[in-house]
């Protein structure tokens, strides 16, 4: 990516900025390449990052990260890219291995429309179904009920119980849910709302952790789905 596409970026971002956010471009010379660098500086709901450009090449050079809400963006620093780097061709020629498993991710897609997963949502405000499949789950995953939490999540269908065992504390299990907050709206977040609860782990240690729940409607019933969770756990002291 050059600097011209990267830009263009950018002032797509800029087209949806809120109060308190802030893009701002400067120069700043970095020790490191001994020379200055364009630093495109963002300061949103979602992130606080710097990206350093090569002024000469028009080319990304650096990343800073220091926070980043985003779902299912885990960058968060990149010291050093590398452009047209030749690729050997035994990269290509992969194989996969005869004892792995092959997850279908369509599959796992198709089944957010499968009435028979989550809790039906007829007749309640959704606020209150998301607060209610929310309990169920982390009961599930208290009770090693790998079978309901397969049903509240339909993402987790095809995993086998060891590896819900590991999504859901490993060795240190959640082993009591102390507090579910209200489901509130995430910016960019278009699945539905993230709803935040506090558990407790077999360690003593009480962690924050923020569950996407949803409502889906097929064939005139509707009913409530866990999508999954939303960035990393937050431990609270």
């Amino acid at each position: 990516m050059n600097f011209i596409d990267f830009l263009g970026d950018i002032a797509d971002q800029s087209d949806k900025l809120q109060d308190n956010d802030a893009i701002e471009i400067y120069k700043d010379y970095d020790s490191n390449t001994e020379q200055d660098l364009i630093v495109i500086s963002m300061n949103t709901k979602e992130q606080e990052s710097k990206f350093f450009v090569d002024p000469d090449s028009k080319l990304l050079v650096k990343i800073e990260r220091t926070r980043c809400d985003n779902m299912g963006d885990s960058l968060k620093n990149a010291d050093e890219f590398n452009y047209d780097v030749p690729i050997p061709d035994e990269l290509l020629n992969f194989e996969i291995p005869q004892d792995v498993k092959i997850i279908n991710e369509s599959e796992n897609l198709d089944l957010l429309n499968d009435p028979n997963f989550g809790i039906p949502a007829d007749g309640i405000a959704m606020d209150e179904a998301f607060i209610k499949i929310v309990k169920e789950y982390a009961q599930a995953a208290i009770d090693s009920d790998w079978d309901k939490v397969r049903n509240l999540c339909p993402l987790f269908a095809h995993l086998s119980d060891e590896d819900l065992i590991a999504k859901h504390g490993g060795e240190t299990p959640v082993v009591a849910l102390l507090e579910v907050g209200q489901p509130y709206s995430q910016r960019g977040l278009g699945i539905g709302k993230i709803t935040p609860c506090v558990v407790k782990l077999s360690d003593g240690k009480i962690k924050e952790v923020r569950i996407i729940t949803t409502l889906r409607r097929t064939n005139n019933y509707s009913y409530c789905i866990i999508y999954g969770s939303y960035g990393e756990s937050r431990d609270i002291e």
